[in-house]
């Protein structure tokens, strides 16, 4: 699996996703910016994505359905 980290807080959650994606054999790589129509192209070819509690409305589900993004997980 591939995973797109979206709002990704490098000094705390990091840490933890280096662990875990290692440890599952999970691809990950993330931007610590939110979503928004400028940046959804970072996850083209990535399975899931991950964001914090954000403005994801039909515009930014649709582009992501249309690139191949089969999940979203929102961490909160």
């Amino acid at each position: 699996m591939k995973l797109f980290v979206y709002a990704l807080r490098e000094f705390d959650e990091k840490p933890y996703f280096d662990d875990w994606c290692r440890r599952l054999g999970v691809e990950y790589a993330y931007s610590t910016e939110y979503p928004h129509m400028n940046n959804l192209e970072l996850a083209r070819g990535y399975d899931a994505i991950s964001f914090t509690p954000c403005d994801m409305g039909a515009d930014k589900v649709t582009g992501f359905c249309q690139m191949g993004v089969k999940y979203l997980a929102c961490r909160s």
